[in-house]
């Protein structure tokens, strides 16, 4: 299997819900994509939308979106199967739909923004108190390199 390199930040099993269905099938599932400013729409494939190259690849691992795919993957056979016909979810289907609510919620690129402020604000408050204390620039230096994978682990 290759490695998953063009990763979803929203997941094909979710886009698929918004497809334009008058789109001549050649060109393959289509979604409109609007600019906030100018509210100008142009269709996407999605294959190709809301991606990422390697967003939630650490370290040379593809584990975290191998497991993202399993999550999606079962969760649009439970939606095929239960959601979309409005039919209860026993328990293990339950689990399946909550890890991918809660993975939706976490993967965003909002999302990985907002935690990135956040250890900012930590770095900048560990830069504070190493000055204030006089010592060397160490735990600053440590979190600014824990930011670069914070989203990465929040999503695992």
């Amino acid at each position: 299997m290759s490695n998953p390199k063009n990763q979803h930040t929203i997941p094909k099993c979710y886009l698929k819900q918004f497809v334009d269905p008058n789109i001549p099938a050649n060109f393959g599932p289509c979604v409109w994509i609007f600019e906030r400013e100018s509210k100008k729409g142009k269709r996407q494939n999605i294959r190709s939308v809301l991606t990422e190259t390697d967003i939630y690849t650490f370290q040379g691992d593809y584990s975290i979106e191998r497991t993202l795919a399993q999550i999606e993957s079962d969760y649009a056979t439970i939606f095929e199967k239960k959601i979309k016909n409005k039919l209860p979810l026993d328990p293990q289907e339950h689990l399946v739909f909550c890890a991918f609510v809660a993975a939706m919620l976490q993967r965003t690129l909002k999302q990985k923004e907002n935690i990135e402020r956040f250890m900012d604000q930590v770095i900048g408050h560990a830069k504070q108190m190493e000055m204030a204390h006089g010592a060397p620039p160490k735990t600053s230096l440590e979190w600014g390199k824990e930011k670069n994978d914070a989203h990465k682990l929040s999503v695992m």
